[in-house]
């Protein structure tokens, strides 16, 4: 009897773990493409962010990087947003499904506290390991030029010590907490009601029901996070670029530029927002349920 039981909570235990690997394969998968695809997006809004002497428009930037750099400037970093995003993007859809299950079954927390907190630690997982790429990342797509990212980590290493790192990840433990965890607890508590409308009579789900309404409140959680998350955005990538603390760095954009300087690179924001919180998310969902059904992970 106590070896029956054993062996069926050690397959549990393998079903869930296959769940989410799966999991994250599919972010991984999902969110690499997605990345590389809006990274000369995300190029041209840190330049225009890292501007302390203009308020350029997006339409502007791009004229002046076409003229005068030609259109690789715009792929400048994204050899390093192609790692990060794979590994990151792994490491977050893992951590999240994982944490986000024990949570909420086994804490018996509710779906949206589970989800908040899931979040925000599998964010924070993620910029442990991808921080010091991303910073690499956007020094160059501002111009510095580094062979790859290996020379980019020893210059910054060398010429700044770690306060450019620690710096940056200060600033993105607050970035995470307020963009990320917002965005998912209100993703996960209107994605349960989105669950009930996918069922069929037999009570399996309508796969096409649920990616698409997946993508709906995806959207509207997004949405709703970025408006909130927008002035942090200009202040991450100063960070980033100066290596200085979040809180000297806010600082400094008031007293010198004024607080609409908070709202440059809001049209690229705009831009990203608009892609990541429709095309991906019901791709990722798609290749999960598919990953799910293939190992009969249901």
């Amino acid at each position: 009897m106590h070896d029956s039981s054993f062996s069926v909570r050690a397959a549990k235990i393998r079903r869930d773990n296959a769940r989410f690997i799966a999991a994250g394969t599919a972010g991984s998968i999902t969110y690499t493409l997605a990345s590389l695809l809006m990274h000369p997006v995300e190029t041209v809004r840190a330049r225009i962010q890292a501007d302390a002497h203009n308020f350029i428009t997006l339409r502007a930037m791009c004229r002046t990087m076409n003229s005068k750099e030609g259109l690789m400037s715009y792929w400048r970093g994204a050899s390093v947003t192609g790692v990060c995003a794979s590994a990151g993007h792994f490491v977050y859809f893992f951590t999240y499904d994982k944490l986000k299950t024990t949570l909420n079954q086994k804490h018996n927390l509710s779906i949206e506290r589970a989800s908040f907190i899931a979040s925000i630690s599998a964010m924070w997982c993620q910029t442990f390991l991808a921080n010091p790429l991303d910073l690499v990342k956007t020094r160059m797509q501002l111009g510095v030029r580094y062979a790859n990212f290996i020379q980019g980590l020893k210059k910054i290493a060398r010429s700044e010590g770690a306060s450019p790192f620690l710096a940056t990840y200060r600033a993105k433990l607050v970035f995470d907490a307020i963009q990320v965890g917002s965005t998912w607890s209100l993703y996960e508590s209107l994605r349960s009601s989105i669950r009930r409308w996918c069922l069929k009579p037999d009570g399996q789900i309508d796969h096409k029901r649920y990616v698409m309404g997946s993508a709906a409140t995806f959207f509207i959680a997004s949405i709703v996070t970025t408006v909130i998350a927008i002035p942090f955005s200009t202040l991450m990538t100063r960070v980033q670029l100066e290596g200085i603390p979040f809180f000297v760095a806010l600082r400094s954009l008031l007293r010198n530029e004024g607080a609409s300087s908070l709202r440059k690179g809001w049209s690229a924001r705009v831009i990203l927002t608009l892609f990541y919180a429709t095309i991906p998310m019901p791709i990722y969902e798609g290749i999960k349920l598919r990953l799910y059904s293939a190992y009969n992970l249901h």
